[in-house]
C-alpha cells in the first residue's frame, strides 16, 4: 500500500510538472523554420489613463492641467532578440513608421520575421543623424508621407521626431493656452534622436501560422514629466502660447524623456491568422 502511495504520488508530481512546463519547451526545430510576422501596438496614454484627444484634462505632478489634442511621434529600426541571444534586425529601408493618435494609427507590423521565441526589442525614435543628413530624397515615400502627418519642419529640411499639442492651464493662470512639443535634430548640430530597448514579460512566439501581438503603453505624461520635469506656465510667450522646438537645452532633454514613455503591457503570443 505504501508503495502504491509512493507512485501515485510521484505520478502526480509528474503530471504537475508537465503542466507547469512552458510552451516554449516544447518547440520543435520545424516550428523554428521558415518565416512570420510580429504586430506592435503603440497604446497611448496619460499617466495611466487612456488617452482621449480634446476630450479629457489630465494633471502632472508639476500642478498643470492638460488637453491633449495631437501625439504623433516617428518609430524606427526595430530589432528584436530571441531566447538564444540572437538578434534580427528589420531591414532599414522598411524600418520607419508613424504612429498618430490623431489617425488611430497605433500599429506596426514587422513582416518577414525569423521564426523564433523573441524575448525583447529595440526601436527609434525618429531618424537616425546619418540618414536625417541624407534629407527626404535618400527617403521621398516615407518623407512625403510624413509631411502629410505633420510630422515635417515647414521651414528646413527635417523631421517632427514628436508632435505633441493640446492647451494647458495651471493655478497661475485664469484660462487655458496652447502649447506645442516638437522635437527633431536640428540639422547636423543637434542630434535628438534616441533608442528604447524594452524585454517582454513572455515570450513573443514568431511562427509561419502565428503572428504575437506585442502591447506597448506610451505614457504622453513622460514627455514633458518625466526625468526631465518642464512647466509649461514659465514658457507662455507674448502670443500666450508656450513651445518647445528649436530648442538646444531643452529639446534633448525632452527626447530623453522618450525613452521613459514606454513599456510593454501585454502579450498575445498565440493569435493565430
Amino acid at each position: 500500500m505504501k508503495n502504491y502511495f509512493k507512485l501515485l504520488s510521484l505520478f502526480c508530481v509528474a503530471i504537475l510538472f508537465t503542466n507547469c512546463s512552458s510552451d516554449d519547451d516544447n518547440t520543435t526545430s520545424a516550428e523554428l523554420e521558415g518565416e512570420g510576422n510580429i504586430e506592435i501596438f503603440f497604446d497611448n496614454s496619460f499617466n495611466n489613463d487612456d488617452l482621449l484627444l480634446g476630450a479629457s484634462t489630465y494633471v502632472n505632478s508639476l500642478g498643470e492641467t492638460f488637453k491633449v489634442n495631437r501625439m504623433s511621434y516617428i518609430v524606427s529600426n526595430f530589432s528584436l532578440t530571441d531566447e538564444d541571444g540572437n538578434v534580427f534586425t528589420y531591414p532599414e529601408e522598411d524600418s520607419y513608421f508613424i504612429i498618430s493618435e490623431e489617425d488611430q494609427e497605433v500599429k506596426v507590423e514587422l513582416q518577414n520575421v525569423p521564426a523564433g521565441n523573441y524575448t525583447s526589442m529595440k526601436f527609434g525614435i525618429g531618424v537616425p543623424m546619418e540618414k536625417y543628413v541624407q534629407g527626404e530624397t535618400s527617403q521621398q515615400e516615407f518623407w512625403d508621407f510624413a509631411a502629410t502627418k505633420n510630422m515635417t519642419w515647414a521651414w528646413i529640411v527635417g523631421y517632427k521626431f514628436m508632435n505633441f499639442e493640446g492647451d494647458f492651464t495651471s493655478d497661475e493662470l485664469d484660462d487655458m493656452h496652447d502649447f506645442k512639443i516638437h522635437v527633431g535634430s536640428h540639422g547636423e548640430a543637434l542630434d535628438n534622436y534616441r533608442e528604447v530597448e524594452l524585454s517582454f514579460p513572455r515570450t513573443a512566439q514568431v511562427r509561419t501560422d502565428r503572428t504575437p501581438d506585442v502591447h506597448l503603453v506610451a505614457d504622453a505624461n513622460k514627455i514633458l514629466d518625466g526625468t526631465n520635469k518642464f512647466e509649461l506656465t514659465p514658457l507662455l510667450n507674448d502670443a500666450g502660447a508656450s513651445q518647445i522646438m528649436v530648442d538646444a537645452e531643452r529639446a534633448p532633454l525632452v527626447a530623453d524623456n522618450f525613452m521613459e514613455m514606454f513599456y510593454v503591457d501585454h502579450i498575445h503570443s498565440n493569435t493565430s491568422h
